[in-house]
């Protein structure tokens, strides 16, 4: 994920007037409660930790969208969207208590790093800046957040640091790069032809039917070693939004 010189932000996200930032909020606060709403469902049980948390990369990809004078609004919007799905899933405050720090790390050192260390919207093409964007996002961030999540798991502390490592790490190598590709290359792909979106069509099928099995099965069916079976889908998703946004931007 590099950076172009002079490479702007889409105008959906320009927030210039006091009307497009509401409205971003808005969106905000609609995504980061509808967004762990719709994985929760497919959880047995909210209330433990999950293999797969997209509220901080979601957020952290609009951040690198947006002009950095409205973090302070939105940041919090998210924060308290976050505790508000956690109190209606029955998340002990206790634990929220110490979610809400760890959000702050992850979300802060991430946001922060890409913004310092790429001009403009990052974007993964070569292995040096996937490292870059690795180090950041992947492993800096996730990592920082965990010594504070990790009190709030109902597990040994260790064993919930890497947890919380991994399912925050899962959600930065998936979400934020495809986020981030489809609002900047997303109108050009509008104009490929259908067979271009006949992989992803594969694959998003592929992944609701395996999700279906490995949630919407009876409990005694149930392994918690098959929430990792998504991994491979959740990559190919990332390859297929790669290739697309390659194909665009040699035609």
């Amino acid at each position: 994920m590099g950076s172009e010189p002079g490479h702007r932000f889409p105008s959906i996200t320009s927030a210039s007037s006091p009307r497009s930032v509401a409205a971003l909020v808005c969106l905000v606060v609609a995504v980061s409660y509808l967004a762990p709403k719709l994985e929760g469902a497919m959880i047995l049980n909210p209330k433990t930790v999950w293999p797969f948390w997209p509220g901080c990369a979601i957020l952290v990809s609009v951040l690198l969208l947006v002009p950095g004078r409205i973090w302070p609004i939105l940041i919090p919007a998210a924060f308290a969207t976050f505790a508000l799905y956690d109190v209606e899933a029955g998340v002990p405050i206790k634990s929220i208590a110490w979610f809400i720090p760890a959000n702050t790390v992850e979300v802060l050192t991430s946001a922060l790093c890409l913004r310092y260390f790429f001009d403009g919207v990052p974007r993964l093409n070569s292995v040096k800046v996937l490292a870059k964007y690795s180090f950041f996002a992947v492993i800096l961030a996730p990592v920082g957040a965990a010594f504070f999540s990790a009190n709030g798991i109902e597990a040994s502390y260790w064993k919930g640091w890497r947890v919380c490592v991994l399912s925050e790490a899962l959600a930065f190598v998936t979400l934020t790069p495809a986020i981030l590709s489809w609002v900047s290359e997303g109108p050009a792909w509008m104009r490929k032809p259908r067979a271009c979106y006949l992989e992803p069509a594969a694959l998003i099928t592929g992944l609701v039917l395996l999700s279906y099995v490995i949630f919407a099965e009876p409990a005694r069916h149930y392994s918690p070693g098959l929430l990792y079976s998504l991994v491979p889908f959740l990559l190919w998703l990332r390859c297929v939004s790669d290739r697309l946004v390659s194909a665009v931007r040699l035609s």
